[in-house]
């Protein structure tokens, strides 16, 4: 539940901050290992904003989000 709202959102729009996978402590790389399908060693932050905001969307909702473009050239 987020304000009030159980039902997810129609409109998700975020910018994550911009943290790359070697500046992230290894006490937070243990908590997203655990909380998050889409953990990868290398992944920059932003993935699991993106997953976090997939999950909070309505079916059919709008997500928008600023990020780096390493995501053009990685492979997770």
């Amino acid at each position: 539940m987020m304000f009030g709202i159980t039902d997810g959102f129609d409109v998700v729009i975020g910018n994550p901050p911009y943290i790359s996978h070697d500046k992230i402590s290894k006490q937070l790389k243990t908590k997203i290992k655990n909380g998050y399908q889409s953990y990868q060693p290398f992944a920059d932050i932003y993935c699991y904003f993106i997953e976090k905001a997939i999950d909070l969307q309505n079916e059919g909702g709008i997500l928008s989000f600023i990020t780096s473009n390493s995501y053009l050239r990685a492979q997770y």
